[in-house]
């Protein structure tokens, strides 16, 4: 069921893992598009509060990864105020940029729980001389 879903660039998809049969496995897996390329998923709920964390992975081959693997959290969002605002948010640090991401809570026609969102590059905004400056805040007003 997974498989036919087809993400967007810079799409996050997060689905339960309906396959974990062993502690070490993760609780959900998923997939990042970025520049075309698939990123694949793999998350635990935090021992403690309510994040879930995990590893992004570049590069898979035959189920093995050939490539590096990037820290991704996601936290319940304090600031969300309407329904358009995220229900998780944190950041991502992928192929050398760092990224926002936000998430809602969905629930596919046939009744899958899972999480779908957007990435979105955090840009250095430069200070008065012209200069690179501060980033723009993670997670600051996800408005998709």
């Amino acid at each position: 069921m997974k498989d036919k879903f087809v993400p967007k660039e810079k799409s996050i998809t997060i689905f339960i893992n309906t396959y974990k049969k062993k502690a070490k496995q993760p609780d959900f897996t998923g997939k990042i598009i970025l520049d075309g390329e698939t990123l694949l998923i793999a998350m635990w709920k935090a021992k403690e509060g309510n994040d879930i964390k995990g590893k992004v992975t570049v590069g898979f081959e035959k189920g093995v990864s050939t490539g590096e693997q990037f820290d991704i959290v996601l936290t319940v969002n304090e600031r969300k105020t309407e329904d358009k605002h995220p229900d998780r948010v944190g950041t991502v640090i992928l192929k050398g940029k760092e990224y926002s991401v936000g998430v809602y809570k969905q629930i596919s026609k046939s009744g899958l729980k899972y999480l779908s969102g957007k990435m979105r590059e955090n840009v250095s905004e430069p200070d008065d001389n012209g200069n690179d400056g501060e980033t723009t805040p993670p997670n600051s007003d996800f408005d998709f």
